[in-house]
């Protein structure tokens, strides 16, 4: 009883943001979960984004961002990494990737969201990682570890639709 108390305390501490995302982004990351074990690649991928070449080493500055938009992708950030330590089920690096997708959408935010393979022993290991701007939202540094193989940006990004057309 009293780590629910704990927990519960640190929630009411939370910004408003927060507070009224938690309940959306768990559900989405339970979507978003199953999504990624039911339907292959190739039928996601194009909610994704743009696809476009890709030889980043780090994250590209895509526009300038004011304050209150980098403020806004930090929060995002916070909320979906966060909230994926609270589902009962394994809200991996592509869920986190698919709904910060989302929520960067919804708020206008610039992204690209990277697909990236490391070598270990003798298998591979595959990661997901979004980017605004500078700013990691999930997914860590990906950069650091694996080589990029794919990335997929906002269609209202000035890269895309050059890319693309």
């Amino acid at each position: 009883m009293k780590f629910l108390y704990k927990k519960l305390h640190a929630f009411k501490k939370h910004e408003l943001f927060f507070k009224i995302g938690f309940v959306f982004a768990w559900i989405s990351l339970g979507i978003a979960r199953a999504i990624v074990l039911i339907f292959p690649f190739a039928r996601v991928a194009p909610y994704l984004g743009v696809s476009v070449a890709s030889f980043d080493t780090q994250p590209l500055v895509i526009t300038k961002l004011s304050e209150q938009q980098l403020k806004r992708a930090r929060q995002i950030s916070r909320l979906v990494v966060n909230t994926a330590r609270y589902c009962p089920w394994h809200a991996n690096c592509f869920a986190q990737a698919i709904v910060a997708r989302v929520l960067l959408g919804m708020f206008g935010l610039p992204y690209r969201l990277y697909f990236g393979l490391r070598r270990e022993n003798t298998s591979l290991k595959a990661h997901a990682w979004v980017c605004c701007n500078q700013l990691f939202i999930t997914g860590d540094n990906g950069f650091k570890h694996h080589s990029v193989v794919g990335c997929y940006c906002c269609s209202q990004c000035d890269f895309a639709t050059k890319v693309s057309a």
